[in-house]
């Protein structure tokens, strides 16, 4: 391959287990770098892009497990037609919910830009990486996502997409947005429901429901919500052994049937306590959007998609 790999783990539970399983699964000779321990999301990945020599770098999630096929990629050619200044985003498939999106999946990133990344400091304003940089969207999934190690994983998980989905495509909120729930993104609003209302067969899943159901009220209804405070580990541990203790000690079942109302009175989002069978049942009957084009940052343009054949507007 043209390029190395940067594998960056914090604090998740499987990050070893995921770790050993690319190990097992890389062509001989590829070179792999392990960033542990980088506190901040910007701060790991200039790590990341210090530890490589190649001009890319696959970055992979202390959370990911990558599917074998992904080394069958005949990389020389995808690249070919690639300008040089573009982050190649896979889709990964979430282990809780099901869905298949940008969400988790593998970054393939210029070396150089990845050195510049600073995106989710309280100065950036910005909440996510493709607010910064131009992503070229490929179809193809060849990771899961496993975001359910601990409840506090999960937690996590659930309450940083249930504010990022909530949000437009600057990364800001929209004020109608209470009055007005419609007004989000068909794409993300459907994802944002799922989030919420999937996950019942799946070890901890309700604790990522809890979290995207939490998460969407306070970026909605609360209008002093730090956004950036997604990007802070530090922050999250504190509310979830601080404020929301209860949840640890898994005494949550009355707070969590409780924001389905909240959530419907609110915000008019209609979400639902699926069980076990019906959870399984969903995820087999959901399509899947397809992915491809280019997302470019645009300060002056809220619809910041540029269409390349045949593309699909989404985040």
């Amino acid at each position: 391959m043209e390029f190395e790999i940067a594998y960056i783990s914090y604090d998740e539970p499987n990050a070893s287990e995921n770790l050993a399983d690319l190990k097992s699964k890389l062509p001989p000779g590829t070179k792999l770098h392990h960033i542990h321990g980088v506190k901040g999301l910007d701060e790991s990945h200039r790590a990341a892009a210090q530890s490589v020599k190649s001009d890319r770098v696959l970055i992979v999630d202390g959370d990911n497990k990558v599917t074998r096929d992904f080394f069958q990629v005949d990389f020389n050619s995808l690249l070919k037609d690639i300008p040089a200044d573009r982050v190649l985003s896979w889709a990964s498939k979430n282990i809780i919910n099901g869905l298949i999106y940008g969400n988790g999946g593998l970054k393939l990133w210029p070396t150089h830009l990845l050195k510049q990344v600073n995106c989710h400091s309280a100065k950036s304003g910005q909440t996510d990486w493709c607010q910064q940089f131009p992503y070229q969207q490929l179809n193809n999934w060849y990771s899961y996502c496993m975001c359910n190690g601990s409840p506090f994983q999960a937690f996590r998980a659930g309450f940083r997409e249930g504010v990022k989905l909530c949000l437009d495509s600057e990364g800001k909120r929209n004020p109608l947005l209470k009055q007005s729930p419609h007004l989000l993104y068909e794409g993300n609003r459907s994802r944002l429901l799922q989030w919420m209302s999937v996950g019942a067969d799946v070890t901890n899943g309700e604790y990522a429901m809890f979290g995207a159901r939490l998460g969407c009220i306070r970026v909605i209804c609360e209008d002093d919500f730090n956004l950036e405070q997604i990007n802070d580990y530090d922050w999250f541990h504190d509310y979830w052994n601080g404020e929301f203790s209860y949840v640890r000690d898994g005494n949550y079942q009355e707070h969590f049937d409780r924001l389905v109302y909240e959530l419907e009175e609110h915000t008019g989002l209609f979400i639902s306590n699926f069980n076990h069978e019906q959870s399984r049942a969903i995820k087999k009957m959901i399509p899947r959007p397809k992915r491809s084009g280019v997302l470019m940052p645009s300060p002056s343009d809220r619809d910041s998609l540029i269409e390349q054949g045949n593309l699909e507007k989404q985040l």
